[in-house]
């Protein structure tokens, strides 16, 4: 498959969260894996930055469901809770072995299992939390994201030629990545270099 898909001239994405999944289809060769393993795994890691491999890690769903967990906002058998909150510090481990390694870590959603749109936000707080720098992350959301999508220099960037899609914020998420979700920060959104009203 990847080989056809190749032939085609197209990027191949798999969704995979094992240890022995992710393995096989990045020695298979596809240009990115969607989600995370349950587990740490240093030598995966490894694999993945020496392969180029792009991780899209769609950490805010777990993270969600421990937290409404510990909040006891939802009740579970205590087996499965226990397994939900060990799978969510396994997926932060791995990322900071990714991090250690130099994987290539894309911001991503996992749009249809998520409940609500604007996750985004709480993913590249996620990314600070395991040892990304404010300024790391939001590359995962922009620079290295056009990367994984094969269009680098055309989305992503302020650059003469790009798509002019950009936020104007009163405060820097690159020092402080909180900000991105602070009530009133935003003060103008630019789609294709058109304004558009940053509450709808």
């Amino acid at each position: 498959m990847v080989d056809e898909a190749r032939l085609r001239g197209a990027r191949i994405t798999t969704h995979s969260n094992t240890s022995v999944g992710i393995e096989r289809v990045v020695l298979a060769g596809v240009d990115s894996v969607e989600h995370c393993p349950g587990e740490p795994n240093e030598k995966l890691a490894n694999l993945m930055a020496e392969r180029g491999t792009f991780h899209t890690p769609t950490m805010h769903t777990r993270d969600r469901w421990a937290r409404r967990l510990q909040n006891k906002e939802r009740t579970l058998p205590q087996p499965i809770v226990d397994c939900i909150l060990k799978e969510r510090d396994g997926n932060m481990t791995f990322l900071q072995q990714g991090k250690k390694a130099g994987m290539k870590l894309v911001c991503g959603s996992d749009s249809g299992i998520a409940p609500e749109y604007g996750t985004s936000a709480r993913e590249l707080e996620i990314f600070v939390e395991c040892g990304y720098t404010p300024r790391e992350a939001l590359a995962t959301a922009t620079t290295t994201a056009a990367e994984s999508f094969g269009v680098p220099g055309q989305i992503g960037v302020l650059a003469p030629g790009a798509l002019a899609d950009f936020v104007i914020m009163k405060k820097d998420p690159a020092k402080n990545i909180y900000v991105l979700r602070e009530k009133g920060n935003i003060i103008q959104v630019y789609r294709s270099g058109l304004t558009l009203d940053p509450l709808g």
